[in-house]
């Protein structure tokens, strides 16, 4: 691919073909959706933050409800940073957009267990960093999942894909 051809045309399938024809397009459409899938089931722990006030002040009962608040605020602050993976992903690919996320949210969330599980009583701040990991590590995962699916559908089906 040289230098002067546009961005749009650089971008290749992620999921590999096998053979050509209808089967080809079928395998990549099909390993686009259920990969999403899985991504997206992975990180919408994001949006259950009602959950999340309740069980954090029951697993750690030194927690106030303007603690969790805060927690919760930069957990947000860190999936709001979006645009970062989404330039990564057009200049690094998926598998490193999605390994990123993947580690980012795998730390977090272990960090956030341990945290919560120790006798030596909330560190509020600490659980505020923690959060932010585990914000953006989802949000990674999210842009990944989405840029990948687009790039996979036609422009018509593109809308039926993501939503």
């Amino acid at each position: 691919v040289s230098a002067r051809e546009p961005l749009l045309a650089q971008h290749r399938p992620m999921a590999p073909t096998r053979g050509g024809g209808p089967d080809a397009v079928a395998f990549d459409h099909a390993t686009s959706f259920w990969s999403a899938l899985i991504m997206l089931s992975c990180t919408c722990t994001l949006f259950v933050v009602a959950q999340w006030t309740t069980h954090l002040r029951a697993w750690q009962h030194a927690l106030s409800a303007d603690d969790v608040v805060s927690i919760i605020t930069f957990l947000d602050i860190g999936a709001f940073l979006a645009f970062i993976p989404g330039v990564l992903y057009d200049d690094l690919g998926c598998k490193i957009v999605g390994y990123v996320g993947a580690l980012l949210s795998l730390g977090g969330y272990v960090c956030m267990d341990q945290l919560l599980k120790s006798d030596a009583g909330a560190n509020v701040p600490l659980l505020c960093f923690v959060g932010f990991v585990i914000g953006h590590g989802s949000i990674w995962l999210v842009v990944c999942a989405l840029n990948t699916v687009t790039n996979n559908f036609e422009k018509q089906d593109r809308g039926r894909a993501v939503g």
